[in-house]
């Protein structure tokens, strides 16, 4: 049933893969920026300013 569903409809199944890839990558993100203590986000933020310069 599912191999006939891939095979039938492999756009939407494309769609699905990657909206479920984005989620978890959000989600990773987001709980690692919660996680993460605050100074070293600093040190990142002053790293990204001085590399933009």
């Amino acid at each position: 049933m599912i191999k006939r569903y891939i095979l039938e409809n492999p756009e939407q199944l494309a769609q699905i893969t990657f909206s479920l890839i984005t989620i978890g990558l959000f989600t990773f993100n987001m709980v690692y920026a919660f996680c993460m203590k605050k100074e070293k986000a600093q040190q990142i933020a002053m790293k990204a300013i001085e590399l933009d310069d």
